[in-house]
Formats: C-alpha cells, structure tokens, sequence
C-alpha cells in the first residue's frame, strides 16, 4: 500500500499542467466561449492543432472541402465536442498510459465524453448553481484520476484492472483504496486543484469518494453520478439519481436519452482516435 503522501502536491509524482495547456482549458470552460480568443489560444499548441484540424477532416465530420484552420474545425465540430476533444487531448499529452497495458484507452475516453455530453445535456434542465458548463466539464473530468493513478503507479493499475477484468462486479474505487490507500476520486481531486481548476470541480469530483456526503456541492454531485451511471447502463435504465419526475419529467427524460444514444457512435469513434 502507498502512502498517500505519493500524490502530494509537493511530489515529482504529480504532473504539471504546462502554460498553454492551461490556458486552453481556462479559455475552453468560461461561461462565454469566446470562439476567436479560444482558436488563438489552440493555436499556441501545434499538438492539439493537428489532432483537431485531424478530427474535424474524419469521416464522422468530412464536409465537401477539407477544414485548414482551428477556427474551420470548431464550426464543424461544434463547440461542446471541441471542449471535450481539445480538453481530452490536453490531458493524453500529460498522462502517459502505455506502461499499463490493462488500461483501455478507448473505453476511457468514451465513457469520459459520454459522461460530459449526458451531464452537459441534463445540466441545461435541472437546478444546478454552477450551470451547464460546469456540468459538462465535471463529466468530462470524473474518472481523471483512473488516468493519474495508472501513469503515477502503472503495477498497481495493472493487477487493479485485470482484477476487474475478471470480476466487473468490483467497485474499482473501493479496489485502489484497498491497494494504493486512496481512489481515483481523491486522486483526481487533487491533481485538478494542483492545476487550478474552477474549485467546484474538483470539490465536486472529491464527492464522489464519499457519496453520501452531502454539502454544497451534492446537486452537481447528483448530476454526475446520475450521468456516470446512465453511461454504465448504456442509456437504458435510468439510474436512481435521475428518476425523480420533478427533478427530469418523462418526456424530457425520453428527449435527453434519445439524443445521448444518436451521440454514442460518434464518440466511439472518436474515442478511438484518442486511443491511438
């Protein structure tokens, strides 16, 4: 077992978020998007330019003329799919995965962009003091510390995950508290406030390590972890956290899933490519 003093924040351990970087994920995640201000900033990253451009030029989005620029790619993938790919991309280049080969790229990043499309979707209907974005931001960042915990301890990881690969059934929290002394959650908590992140994302993201924890972040709390689990359930049972009518009405309910299922091949997809 690690003491937990192997992610502290004065530790070589955990990475530093680089200057562009994080200012791409600032300008990304403001409450107004400001469209040139954030192809600008992308600019400044020749990385995270190619890989977009790259995405925005594949078959899921390939218009009749081939995208050049950051701004031409953000008209065709819209706005929330940029946020989810640049913010994605930003973190694959500070993660390294590879020594783990247990851990599963693609399904990483589909159920994180899954999760960020279904919480920044239910995020516009139901009452929540931070507001959509936030939501969408949260979805995305839930299971980060899967990605610190398996580049910071890659041997652990690897017995972790082929645990779960031969039970499903586990809790994977509850398995890295038991071999490394803290979760994924407490992991990824810190490593966002180390990079600055709005606090109520990291607050938030610490919650879910404690879900019966009720504070002042438990109504995102609740979005997140109805979304996570709507993701697990592929989008067919409706999870627990989202039932209540006068918290999603029926037909809302319906219109929110449909669209989250027409999502899921592109993201696959996408997934994929930042699997790669």
């Amino acid at each position: 077992m690690h003491d937990t003093g192997g992610l502290s924040t004065t530790s070589a351990s955990l990475p530093s978020l680089p200057y562009v970087s994080h200012e791409i994920l600032l300008a990304l995640n403001e409450p107004e998007v400001d469209i040139a201000r954030v192809a600008e900033t992308v600019n400044r990253d020749p990385a995270l330019t190619a890989r977009l451009i790259s995405m925005a030029n594949s078959a899921f989005f390939r218009g009749k003329q081939p995208a050049y620029s950051v701004a031409e790619a953000m008209m065709r993938l819209g706005m929330n799919r940029v946020r989810m790919m640049a913010v994605s991309i930003v973190l694959a280049q500070q993660l390294d995965t590879s020594r783990c080969p247990a851990f599963e790229p693609a399904i990483y990043w589909y159920n994180a962009m899954a999760c960020s499309h279904a919480a920044g979707q239910i995020g516009r209907y139901v009452p929540i003091e931070t507001g959509a974005e936030a939501a969408h931001l949260c979805g995305l960042m839930h299971s980060i510390g899967e990605l610190l915990l398996v580049h910071t301890f890659p041997g652990d990881m690897q017995q972790i995950l082929c645990a779960l690969h031969e039970d499903p059934t586990q809790e994977p929290a509850l398995l890295e508290r038991r071999q490394l002394g803290f979760d994924r959650y407490t992991a990824g908590a810190m490593l966002l406030r180390e990079w600055e992140l709005p606090a109520v994302i990291s607050d938030t993201i610490q919650t879910l390590a404690e879900p019966d924890q009720v504070d002042a972040a438990w109504s995102l709390q609740r979005l997140l972890r109805g979304s996570m689990n709507w993701v697990a359930a592929d989008f067919d049972e409706l999870p627990l956290q989202l039932e209540d009518p006068d918290y999603l009405p029926e037909g809302l309910v319906i219109r929110l899933r449909d669209d989250c299922q027409k999502e899921q091949a592109m993201l696959r997809g996408l997934a994929s490519l930042l699997g790669h």
